[in-house]
């Protein structure tokens, strides 16, 4: 991955380009999906914006699926950027 992206109500893989459900979509599900969640913000930080100020506990949340197995079992993969700026698994 180059880039990721809001836009489609669906996940989509184009080349090196990361296409998420909008913003709207995904914080509705997740705050509708924890009786202790109130409320949900989610924003892509970008390279330029790396300096902006984010009130969080983590300075990033990966980018991550659970593959097989239940939570703290089982195989997650996660992206990781290289050096270069892409995203590999």
């Amino acid at each position: 991955m180059t880039k990721v992206v809001f836009g489609e109500k669906k996940l989509k893989f184009k080349e090196l380009l990361l296409v998420l459900r909008t913003p709207e979509d995904l914080c509705k599900e997740a705050a509708e999906s924890e009786e202790l969640v109130e409320d949900v913000k989610l924003e892509i930080i970008t390279p330029d914006k790396y300096d902006t100020y984010s009130e969080t506990i983590m300075d990033v949340q990966p980018i991550a699926v659970k593959e097989e197995g239940e939570i703290g079992h089982g195989v997650t993969r996660e992206l990781k950027r290289c050096s270069n700026g892409s995203y590999r698994n």
